[in-house]
């Protein structure tokens, strides 16, 4: 197992001590490996809480990526960015972000995994502001995309994102069946804390999961 790999495994699993020691590790190498350490770098202090740090992580690669005209890179950079701003709570940030995004998977030919996180994303927003009419019309777009594509794990965060919709718009049977074929999806991927999250939102509604 490669550098990249082992420090993915240990994030997945939660070790973002061991995750964090090997991406700082690749970082302190060039080219390519040095950054998608950088990358790994910034979603572990994403999720230990640092959110200057990742931000300024994913904001450096975004401009490195612009710099270079690399639309690509800078797409998934910039998403980061619009990440990192949710999981702070700077929802007005997070969305101007997730705008700007979109601009640049249009303007790359609108590939389908790039549509559905971008979506995702657009709605998960709404829901925050309360604007149900767009979190419907995004969420279902984010399955619609992920469905052409060959990742599994798109399509079960394209029912959990249904699921919340519906959950939140009082369309609770919905929500069930959402929920649980994210559940499934999960399950078959191997993605553990998602399956506990899909098990805890099917709980708070009075269903279960399995």
């Amino acid at each position: 197992m490669d550098k990249l790999a082992q420090g993915w495994a240990a994030f997945e699993s939660e070790d973002f001590a061991l995750a964090e020691q090997i991406f700082c590790t690749m970082t302190e190498t060039t080219g390519e490996e040095a950054q998608w350490g950088r990358f790994g770098l910034g979603y572990v202090t994403a999720f230990t809480g640092r959110f200057d740090e990742a931000r300024m992580l994913f904001a450096a690669l975004r401009t490195e990526a612009r710099e270079v005209g690399d639309r690509g890179a800078e797409h998934r950079a910039l998403h980061q960015v619009g990440m990192v701003e949710r999981m702070a709570g700077r929802w007005a940030e997070a969305q101007a972000c997730f705008a700007q995004e979109r601009q640049l998977i249009e303007a790359l030919g609108h590939e389908p995994l790039a549509v559905s996180i971008n979506a995702y994303e657009v709605a998960t927003v709404a829901l925050h502001f309360g604007d149900w009419a767009l979190a419907g019309q995004e969420y279902k777009k984010a399955f619609a995309f992920a469905q052409k594509t060959s990742d599994l794990v798109a399509v079960a965060c394209g029912w959990r994102g249904l699921g919340d919709w519906y959950a939140a718009t009082g369309q609770f049977q919905q929500a069930q069946t959402s929920w649980t074929a994210a559940g499934e999806l999960f399950e078959r991927t191997g993605h553990q804390k998602n399956v506990e999250e899909i098990q805890q939102r099917l709980a708070r509604m009075g269903g279960e999961f399995r």
